[in-house]
Formats: C-alpha cells, sequence, structure tokens
C-alpha cells in the first residue's frame, strides 16, 4: 500500500487532471438510478474528488476519503464545495461511518462496484 500511495503522492495534479477529463457520464446517471435521492454516500478512494462534486450537485451527502493527502488536496482545490466532505483516511483503521444506515461506493480506477441492501453484512466485513 505504501507504494501505492507514494505514487499517488508524487502524481497527484496530473492523476487529477485526467480523471477530471475523463467521460464517466454513463456510470454517473447509473449512479443516480441506484441510490435513493438524498442518500449519505462514502466513496472510499475519491480521487480527484470528481464523482463526489457529482452526487453533491445531484443532492446527495458525501464523504469522500482517500488515503492520499495530496488527491484530498487536489480535489479540495479543483471542488471547493467539498471542503467539509473530504478526509485523509487510511482504511480499516481510521473509518468511522456508519455503514448500517448508509450506501456505499467502492472504487478502484479499472471499474465501480456499487454496494446496496445488506449493509449489516457489508459492515461485519469492513470491521
Amino acid at each position: 500500500m505504501n507504494n501505492t500511495i507514494a505514487y499517488y503522492k508524487n502524481n497527484a495534479e496530473s492523476l487529477s487532471k485526467r480523471y477530471e477529463s475523463a467521460d464517466v457520464s454513463e456510470v454517473q446517471n447509473l449512479l443516480l438510478e441506484i441510490f435513493p435521492k438524498e442518500s449519505y454516500l462514502l466513496e472510499i478512494g475519491c480521487g480527484s474528488g470528481r464523482d463526489a462534486s457529482f452526487m453533491t450537485k445531484n443532492n446527495y451527502k458525501m464523504l469522500g476519503i482517500d488515503a492520499s493527502k495530496e488527491m484530498i488536496n487536489e480535489a479540495k482545490k479543483i471542488h471547493p464545495l467539498l471542503k467539509y466532505s473530504l478526509e485523509v483516511i487510511v482504511i480499516p483503521d481510521e473509518l468511522n461511518f456508519d455503514v448500517m444506515s448508509s450506501q456505499i461506493i467502492i472504487e478502484s480506477d479499472v471499474n465501480a462496484m456499487l454496494v446496496t441492501g445488506d449493509n449489516e453484512e457489508l459492515s461485519s466485513n469492513i470491521n
């Protein structure tokens, strides 16, 4: 994990520009269909804040977390409305989120896995 965090630390600005320029409108529209309006969402690995910003603008409450302080700083520069909704957290050690009453977005650079439904089972796997 340290190599990954170091990579994001050293490349945060260029990666953020790349993420922000990606056309992910199909995935974002799918998120709007899947999650009930005004849900409280957790985005693990929020990167540039692109998706957290999109969901916030569509009336969702967001908490975006990322292990890279530099990525969080870039996200806050690009998306000032997320100033208080993004945190540097390395999971599972520092995660403080009520998964029992929340919808969760788990993302990676390659794909997005949407988790809905049995949050009790999910929380036992996270803890």
